[in-house]
């Protein structure tokens, strides 16, 4: 099995006490049923405390509640009482893997960091190095999806980070025309010939026109809102600021990530509306610790995607034409 690896993905040291949003608040975490039993089985007043944490959600699942948005086996150091106790094997799997993440292609699986991690985010929105390290080999085997729509996505994910990459255009102009290529592919997934000149492209749109951001603010104050911390910045959001820095680092991330699963649905331009979005809210609030709570509160929660996925093609705030709008009016 072929094992890819981006280059930071090594680098990466958990900040355990002294992590500025500790992943074990916010969000209720699974517990797989080899650790529950364990949990189950365990002795003393710690064995007492973790199953009191327990509980069943609505999808049947087993979870550790949050109490007043933290777990409740957190010490007052910020650090994970079942761990101190037991070792980091001990943990629940989500628990133990977290912010690691791996995405099975059956011929190749892909490994990364969450962006919702403060310390994996820096690392992230640091780096200028798309490429991957690799271990092992690529091994031919029957496969259940479109081997031909796989190939197509990888050899167009390299071509698109260029586009991302690429400072001699402003940071809206590449993203505007991340959008346009990924209608390009789309229209060769669907049999079309795949035709994309970024010039021609450019040449074709409207001059943008200063269009009101409160429509995308107002969409994501109506998703699950996780945190106090972001149901207060909500709150008082103002325009569009300068674009961050980490923009074109926050952009690879999001095509590294999601592209190639455009495999299960057939639908690339998705996933780059998800991407500018997350761009665009970046500059609302800006900075390494604001992208990383919106990662933690919008794309790692599975009802919000879901959200973004229905309103990708009906809500007028995710138009082509807002978000092209969007993209390439300067800032305030």
């Amino acid at each position: 099995m072929l094992e890819r690896y981006p280059k930071y993905y090594r680098s990466f040291v958990c900040l355990a006490g002294d992590c500025t949003d500790t992943c074990c608040a916010g969000w209720d975490v699974l517990v797989d049923e080899e650790t529950a039993a364990r949990y189950a089985a365990m002795e003393g007043d710690l064995g007492r405390r973790v199953r009191a944490s327990l509980r069943i959600d609505q999808d049947g699942d087993c979870v550790i509640s949050m109490v007043a948005g933290k777990c409740p086996l957190l010490t007052q150091a910020g650090l994970c009482s079942v761990q101190l106790a037991h070792g980091h094997d001990a943990l629940c799997r989500v628990c133990r893997e977290f912010p690691r993440l791996r995405q099975d292609y059956e011929t190749f699986v892909e490994h990364g960091l969450s962006l919702a991690c403060p310390a994996a985010a820096a690392l992230i929105l640091n780096s200028t190095d798309d490429g991957w390290d690799e271990a092992g080999t690529l091994e031919a085997a029957a496969v259940e999806y479109d081997v031909d729509l796989l190939k197509r996505l990888q050899q167009t994910r390299e071509p698109l980070l260029a586009l991302l990459r690429d400072e001699s255009r402003p940071v809206g102009e590449s993203l505007a025309l991340a959008l346009l290529y990924a209608y390009a592919v789309q229209d060769a997934i669907d049999g079309e010939d795949f035709v994309f000149d970024p010039a021609q492209e450019l040449a074709a749109l409207p001059q943008p026109q200063k269009r009101d951001f409160t429509g995308m603010i107002d969409f994501h104050r109506k998703l699950e809102i996780l945190t106090d911390r972001w149901a207060e910045k909500l709150s008082r959001a103002g325009g569009l600021g300068p674009w961050p820095k980490e923009t074109r680092a926050l952009a690879a991330y999001y095509v590294n990530r999601h592209w190639l699963q455009a495999i299960s649905d057939r639908d690339p331009v998705w996933r780059i509306k998800q991407m500018l979005a997350a761009c665009l809210m970046a500059r609302v609030f800006p900075g390494a610790d604001e992208i990383a709570l919106y990662s933690k509160e919008v794309e790692h929660d599975s009802d919000n995607v879901d959200r973004i996925w229905e309103a990708a093609d009906s809500d007028p705030a995710w138009s082509d034409l807002a978000l092209l709008d969007w993209l390439r009016f300067k800032e305030d």
